[in-house]
């Protein structure tokens, strides 16, 4: 049986994923994904997305995010020498 504080639970659950969902909705400016990131600090050297945002560097990512431009730098320029 489905009780009153239950209900209320899911529906706050279910409403602040709704929400994180929406504010989430354009994570950066712009992700460059599937590029060779070299990070000195935390010795990181592996395939993985940059978030940018605001023209700079705000993360390194692994899973898939939104932006309002995409780079993937697994495919090679076109014209190029």
């Amino acid at each position: 049986m489905i009780t009153f504080r239950s209900l209320a639970s899911t529906v706050a659950l279910t409403s602040a994923l709704v929400v994180a969902g929406i504010a989430n909705a354009q994570d950066y400016d712009l992700v460059i994904s599937n590029g060779r990131v070299m990070d000195p600090e935390t010795l990181y050297d592996g395939v993985a997305n940059v978030g940018i945002s605001d023209g700079r560097i705000v993360k390194s990512i692994k899973e898939p995010s939104t932006s309002a431009e995409e780079i993937d730098a697994s495919i090679p320029p076109q014209g190029g020498n």
